[in-house]
């Protein structure tokens, strides 16, 4: 039987507002550069502008939260220090209370694994899920798979589900899902 490591965690876990805040965990033998990014108008875009690098064991806070309805919020994961943000990979979110939502209510949650920038850890096999509700659909991607992750149309895949408390998590482990340990 293997066990499952996880490398890296993202949790993205809502306040009372239901704006949905993330949180990078890194337990990967290496470090992991990270950033926060948000689309949308000039009001209310964002850009950390900033590499932290995010040591083994550590954990970055993303530096801003979702807004309803809006562009989603980016964390942006690389392996190297590159300022240019080249080879980049990234876990998107968004929030609607849309009338197309299930619900019509601000807890619907959007999520992607995306390849938009590049994909630096397709040698890894890839999981991001929304914890304690069954109907949420779990993003996976094993090991060398990239036609799973966004945004490949025809094949890509995209989570959404509702939530009132969202809390998404997202692992990196070795290849296979072997153990570090």
């Amino acid at each position: 039987m293997k066990f499952i490591t996880p490398l890296a965690t993202l949790a993205l876990a809502s306040s009372a507002s239901a704006a949905l805040q993330g949180k990078f965990i890194n337990n990967c033998k290496f470090p992991v550069y990270a950033k926060t990014t948000r689309g949308g108008s000039a009001s209310n875009a964002y850009d950390s502008r900033e590499m932290v690098k995010v040591p083994p064991g550590g954990v970055y806070h993303a530096r801003v939260k979702t807004i309803n309805n809006a562009p989603g919020v980016c964390i942006k994961m690389q392996p190297a220090p590159d300022p240019a943000w080249k080879n980049v990979y990234q876990v998107e979110i968004a929030q609607r209370d849309t009338p197309w939502t299930r619900d019509g209510t601000a807890s619907w949650a959007w999520y992607d694994l995306s390849t938009v920038n590049a994909s630096p850890f397709k040698d890894r096999w890839r999981r991001l899920e929304v914890a304690g509700r069954k109907g949420c659909k779990i993003l996976e991607c094993p090991s060398g798979r990239t036609d799973c992750e966004w945004p490949v149309p025809e094949r890509g895949e995209m989570g959404d589900c509702c939530s009132t408390m969202p809390l998404l998590t997202f692992n990196i482990v070795y290849p296979n899902n072997e153990s570090i340990s």
